[in-house]
């Protein structure tokens, strides 16, 4: 588990390449500002990239039930961020590019 302070890339926690400042993550569920987020750079973008195209294979092999459930479940993350993308500026960016 990460203290916010690190990124969930290619299966392991990983510090940012080039940190930014914090960003102060919202939840809407309780109104909290619990903790502050890692934020990065165009770097870590880079290794995101490279993590999902290393786990593509792996996606291909699947057998098409789970491959569907998997999408179906990436689906409902990003209809989540759309509805919330008021309360959150970032998730806003993210929704907008998924969408794209």
């Amino acid at each position: 588990m990460s203290d916010g302070s690190t990124f969930f890339i290619g299966n392991a926690w990983a510090a940012p390449l080039r940190p930014g400042l914090p960003l102060q993550a919202f939840d809407p569920a309780t109104g909290s500002l619990p903790r502050p987020t890692a934020t990065g750079g165009l770097a870590d973008a880079d290794r995101v990239v490279a993590a999902a195209h290393a786990a593509q294979p792996v996606g291909e092999n699947l057998p098409a039930a789970q491959r569907a459930a998997a999408i179906d479940g990436a689906r409902g993350i990003g209809e989540l961020l759309r509805h919330r993308a008021v309360q959150m500026p970032v998730a806003r960016t993210v929704a907008d590019k998924v969408a794209a």
